[in-house]
């Protein structure tokens, strides 16, 4: 539970009133960040959570954001959606519903329309962001943040993404610990640089990327214990969505193809397991050029029916042809 109490930064009578109350998969997310962790304490600065609909993804998002202002008096953070509508409907609104702005007669939080941003008593900042494009990028490039929650992420590119953690995320007090929270579900355009950070877990050195700097916490409609009990409904419609969107609302699986250049490929339907090829079948390659995307060289065999085998796959980013 994360509650208004009396504590020097907010100045609150020794009444209490719950803002959050999280479930066993959003704790598990949680307790990946360094908000509640010593300072010596080592942690992941990049944690990704859920993976299928109705997880709880937001009402996590909210209650980090909210949890970081209170723990770490000065700090500034964000939480990002697509656009602005978006954050305004999936965030701002029930932000104000969750934290009152004031609590028997002490001031929490104030709010800036203009700049969609809560100020707290402790001098704490929640920014509530939209980042659709390269030209939303601008309105970025000057602050710093402590904290950054990329919700829906793989709504975005990668390279918004790795502009920003790259360049903006840093301590702007002290105590605070700089990290970011992805709370996703597959598909999408960064369904790619997402399943590679934290479901494949493929990293590359060029990015000073290493496996220690990321950590998933994978969270289905199953676990969201509130909304099952308000709508036991759902999870029977979400069963009756084709294929691969049933896959991945319901289970959560990156291997489904959504976001994919071949949404048709599964991999129950289309994986075989290895066998010794034939000597008299023909072998040959394939190659499609990437640089700042990645490239892919396929290996492959034709029996005497014409079917063909992909055998082999080597991928990367970044790399010069020779």
């Amino acid at each position: 539970h994360l509650s208004i109490r009396r504590q020097r930064q907010m100045c609150i009578r020794d009444s209490k009133k719950v803002l959050y109350a999280l479930q066993p998969r959003q704790m598990d997310a949680y307790r990946l960040t360094p908000i509640n962790r010593s300072p010596w304490e080592a942690y992941p600065r990049h944690i990704g959570y859920g993976g299928a609909a109705g997880g709880g993804k937001s009402y996590l998002a909210r209650a980090v954001a909210t949890s970081a202002a209170f723990k770490w008096p000065g700090c500034t953070g964000i939480i990002f959606r697509r656009t602005r509508p978006e954050v305004r409907s999936n965030h701002v609104m029930k932000f104000k519903l969750e934290v009152p702005e004031s609590w028997e007669g002490e001031h929490i939080w104030t709010w800036n329309g203009e700049d969609m941003l809560a100020t707290f008593s402790n001098q704490s900042k929640i920014y509530f962001g939209y980042l659709k494009d390269e030209d939303d990028l601008l309105r970025y490039q000057g602050p710093e943040y402590d904290y950054m929650i990329f919700e829906e992420a793989t709504h975005y590119e990668w390279k918004l993404v790795r502009w920003l953690t790259g360049n903006r995320l840093r301590a702007t007090v002290d105590g605070a610990r700089p990290f970011v929270l992805y709370p996703s579900n597959p598909g999408n355009i960064g369904h790619h640089w997402y399943k590679r950070l934290f479901i494949t877990r493929k990293y590359y050195a060029k990015y000073n990327e290493h496996e220690s700097m990321f950590s998933f916490v994978q969270a289905k409609v199953s676990d969201n214990r509130v909304l099952m009990e308000r709508d036991p409904g759902y999870l029977r419609e979400l069963s009756t969505m084709p294929e691969p969107y049933r896959s991945w609302m319901m289970n959560g699986d990156w291997d489904a193809g959504v976001g994919l250049a071949l949404p048709m490929v599964s991999p129950d339907d289309h994986l075989i397991p290895q066998f010794e090829i034939p000597p008299h079948w023909s072998v040959f390659g394939s190659f499609d050029w990437g640089f700042a995307h990645p490239f892919s060289f396929g290996l492959y065999t034709t029996n005497e029916d014409g079917r063909r085998f992909k055998i082999d796959t080597v991928t990367g980013m970044g790399l010069q042809p020779n």
